[in-house]
């Protein structure tokens, strides 16, 4: 039987944790008194002190408890985040394992996700909160990258930072219809039925009205999607400033960036390689057709194109801001959504890493 309730570390403190890199503040570790400890009812007891803890670093990992299924991490993050939700309108293909739980990504596990926050695009609309469960650690890579997005916003070039200030940015997803012909885009990830659940152009057009789209149709049903917002979010609940867009995921220039630095940090000649074709590729996207006929971009709010070198800046301030802690078996990571930005490292053998948001 799960233990219910938890002794207190030695300092006394319930939330006695440590940090892998002391110096970005993130994520707390807190780790299980005993083995056999059910999370879901520890945190119904200390989630005062955990919802100040994760509102000060951005992100907590709970290391050790018994998470060995996705209803027990459904449950941990009900504690948390009573209002978990199912509508996931975003890029990435993923798999229901419960009512809440899904797969965090079904993208192949060569392609890097770059650090973002879940849904920015959607602003506003986007989660507050954003839960990750590892069921299975992959043998090589795989790890679930952190990045303090208020220190992000601190450390921008006062250029750059000025430039998204003043301009704002536009996020621009493009989806084919239910039944055109299977793309050659690598970067197209998904058809519009499969984002919004229905064949039914007026319900898609309702959908993302709520969520703030315009919307564009196009020749064989295909969706474009515009998004126009703010670069930087203050917190809802402190105020502070953070980088709250997707320039650095869905920008041409930003996947290909983010692969060959990740091939590097994996020493991987297999990545390196990947990266130089996506290079081109993108390059060549870039080259023969505007931003609105890309399968996905970003541009500034005005539709001027935002130079690559900025998009590299902030890239390159993201991952001196971000921590790569590899995941353990039965990890779960609690995330505040409004600071805090995640991706995917490539990774080589079985991995299983499910997600909850609210």
């Amino acid at each position: 039987m799960h233990k219910t309730q938890a002794t207190e570390q030695a300092s006394g403190d319930p939330l006695a944790g440590h940090l892998p890199q002391p110096e970005l503040g993130l994520p707390l570790v807190i780790t299980a008194n005993a083995p056999d400890m059910a999370l879901a009812p520890w945190l119904e007891v200390h989630r005062k002190e955990v919802m100040a803890a994760r509102r000060q670093h951005g992100a907590l990992c709970f290391r050790g408890f018994a998470v060995d299924e996705a209803q027990a991490f459904e449950d941990a993050a009900r504690v948390i985040a009573p209002d978990l939700q199912c509508e996931y309108l975003g890029q990435s293909p993923r798999r229901k394992l419960s009512n809440y739980v899904f797969t965090s990504t079904e993208l192949p596990p060569h392609y890097p996700i770059p650090q973002h926050a879940e849904m920015s695009f959607y602003y506003d609309r986007a989660p507050h909160s954003l839960f990750f469960w590892c069921a299975t650690a992959s043998r090589f890579g795989g790890a679930t990258p952190l990045t303090d997005l208020r220190r992000v916003v601190q450390a921008l070039d006062p250029e750059v930072r000025q430039a998204f200030e003043q301009r704002g940015v536009r996020h621009i997803r493009a989806y084919e219809g239910p039944r055109a012909k299977r793309s050659w885009d690598v970067f197209q990830f998904k058809r519009w039925h499969e984002v919004y659940g229905t064949e039914d152009k007026s319900e898609v057009e309702r959908i993302a009205a709520e969520a703030g789209d315009e919307v564009v149709w196009g020749p064989n049903d295909r969706l474009t999607l515009y998004s126009t917002h703010p670069a930087f979010r203050h917190h809802p609940e402190t105020g502070e400033l953070a980088w709250f867009n997707h320039s650095q995921v869905m920008h041409l220039t930003a996947t290909p960036h983010e692969l060959f630095r990740q091939a590097r940090l994996l020493k991987s000649p297999r990545l390196l390689a990947a990266a130089t074709a996506l290079k081109a590729i993108a390059t060549a996207k870039h080259r023969l057709f505007p931003a609105e006929k890309q399968s996905y971009h970003v541009t500034f709010a005005d539709g001027g194109e935002i130079p690559a070198r900025m998009i590299r800046h902030v890239c390159d301030v993201i991952w001196d801001h971000t921590v790569v802690m590899p995941w353990q078996r039965g990890d779960v990571l609690a995330i505040d959504n409004a600071s805090v930005a995640h991706g995917r490292m490539p990774f080589r053998g079985e991995r299983l890493v499910a997600v909850a948001w609210a």
